[in-house]
C-alpha cells in the first residue's frame, strides 16, 4: 500500500509543487505533513490547487502552516478517526441522547473522532448510494436501530420497502412497522403513490383542527397563546395541540426503500412521479424518505430523485463518475469501504468524511426483542 508521504509527493509533482514531503505527524485531531520548500525549482502556489490535494488525501480540507524549519511549512489535514465504531456508544452518546427530534439517527464518527448524528426532520428525504459491500446495508440498519431506539411508535411510523428480497425481514413484528414488508414492486410502486394522498388526509386534518381552534379563539381570546393563534401549518403544530393525548398525536412516518435500482427498472415513471408528488409538503406532513441503491447509474439516480432528496451519504464508488452521480461531486471513488462515507447534509458546502457504525446480527435482534417488550402496550400503528 503507498504511503500516505509518497501519496503526497505525487500530488505535488503532478502539480508541479516544488518540495519534498519528509515527514508526517499525528498532532491532536490533524496530521501534519513536513514539507521543505525547493525555492530553486519555481513557486507554483499551493493554494490554488488545495481543494485537489485535499481530494485526492481523501480528506475534506487542508491548511498550510509555517514550520520553524528554514524553507520547511507543513500541510495539515483533518486525522481519519479509523477505529471501529460501536453503534452502541452513538446510541449513548450525548449528541442522541440529547436530541429533541424522534428521528434522530447515529451517522457515526467524523475525522476527528467525534460523533455524527442526522436528523430527518431537517433533511427531509435521504439518497444513500455507492457499490455493494461497502457499508450500506449497515448504514440502513443504523438508522432504523436508531429510531427504534429513539422514538415510540406513537411518534415514529416505519415503512420498510425491500423489492425482490427480504433484507429486512429482522425487523418483522416491530411495533414501529405501520405496514407489513414490501417486497413486490408493484406493490412498492403503489405504495409510494399513495403517499400524496396521505399528505393530503393530513393536511385536510390541519384544516379542520384550525378551523375548530379558530371557533374556540371566538369565544375566549384568552386561549388564543395557548392553541398558538389556532394555526395549524404542520405535524409539529398538530402535535402540539395533541401533546396529552396519545390518540390525537399524529406519527411521522418515515419510509426505507433498500435497492431503488430494482424499483426504477420495473416502475421508473409511477416512482419518480410519487416522489414528485411529495415535494416540500412531505416533510410539512411529517413524511420521509429513504432511497438506497447499490447500483450507481443515472437512470435510477435520476436528476428528480437527487431534487428531492438534497441530503445524501455516499460509500465507495468505482470510479469518479460515480461519485458524480451521487454527490453532484468527485471523492466517493477514494473511500476506503468498510462504512467510510461521505455524508453530504442539506445546506452544507461540502460533504463530511465519516467512518460509519458497525452493528451486528445479534445487536439488531436485541434491539428488535428490546422495541417489541418496550411497546407491548402500544396500539399498533393503522
Amino acid at each position: 500500500m503507498v504511503s500516505k508521504i509518497a501519496l503526497l509527493q505525487a500530488i505535488l509533482n503532478s502539480y508541479e509543487i516544488p518540495g519534498n514531503v519528509e515527514d508526517e505527524a499525528i498532532v491532536e485531531n490533524t496530521i501534519v505533513y513536513k514539507v521543505i520548500r525547493q525555492p530553486e525549482k519555481g513557486n507554483t502556489s499551493l493554494s490554488k490547487y488545495a481543494g485537489e490535494i485535499a481530494r485526492q488525501l481523501g480528506a475534506e480540507s487542508i491548511t498550510i502552516t509555517k514550520l520553524p524549519e528554514v524553507n520547511a511549512y507543513g500541510i495539515v489535514a483533518p486525522y481519519r478517526y479509523t477505529s471501529p465504531v460501536d453503534i452502541a456508544g452513538l446510541l449513548d452518546s450525548p449528541e442522541f441522547t440529547g436530541s429533541e427530534s424522534n428521528l434522530a439517527f447515529a451517522v457515526g464518527k467524523d475525522s476527528f473522532g467525534s460523533n455524527v448524528i442526522g436528523d430527518l426532520i431537517k433533511m427531509p428525504h435521504l439518497l444513500v448510494g455507492g457499490s455493494a459491500d461497502f457499508g450500506k446495508s449497515v448504514f440502513l440498519d443504523s438508522l432504523i436501530i436508531s429510531l427504534l431506539s429513539k422514538s415510540s411508535p406513537v411518534d415514529v411510523n416505519l415503512v420498510l420497502v425491500s423489492p425482490g428480497s427480504k433484507s429486512f425481514s429482522q425487523y418483522c413484528g416491530v411495533p414501529h412497522a405501520a405496514h407489513p414488508l414490501i417486497t413486490g414492486t408493484g406493490e412498492a410502486a403503489r405504495f409510494l403513490d399513495s403517499l400524496s394522498d396521505l399528505i393530503q388526509q393530513r393536511f385536510a386534518s390541519f384544516d379542520v383542527l384550525s378551523r375548530f381552534l379558530h371557533d374556540v379563539i371566538k369565544k375566549n381570546k384568552n386561549l388564543r397563546s395557548h392553541y398558538n393563534g389556532g394555526v395549524i401549518r404542520n405535524i409539529d403544530d398538530y402535535n402540539t395541540i395533541g401533546n396529552d393525548d396519545d390518540r390525537a398525536r399524529m406519527p411521522r412516518v418515515v419510509v426505507i426503500v433498500d435497492e431503488l435500482a430494482d424499483l426504477m427498472s420495473t416502475a421508473r415513471d409511477q416512482v419518480e412521479k410519487a416522489v414528485s408528488k411529495l415535494g416540500i409538503k412531505a416533510r410539512a406532513a411529517g413524511i420521509h424518505l429513504v432511497l438506497a441503491t447499490s447500483r450507481i447509474d443515472p437512470e435510477i439516480i435520476t436528476d428528480t430523485i437527487k431534487t428531492y432528496c438534497p441530503s445524501r451519504i455516499a460509500f465507495k464508488t468505482p470510479d469518479a463518475e460515480g461519485s458524480r452521480i451521487i454527490l453532484d461531486r468527485s471523492g466517493a471513488e477514494e473511500l476506503l469501504g468498510g462504512g467510510d462515507m461521505l455524508y453530504q447534509q442539506t445546506g452544507a458546502l461540502f460533504p463530511k468524511r465519516v467512518q460509519g457504525a458497525y452493528i451486528s446480527g445479534e445487536t439488531i435482534a436485541r434491539a428488535v426483542k428490546d422495541a417489541i417488550e418496550s411497546h407491548a402496550n402500544v396500539p399498533k400503528p393503522k
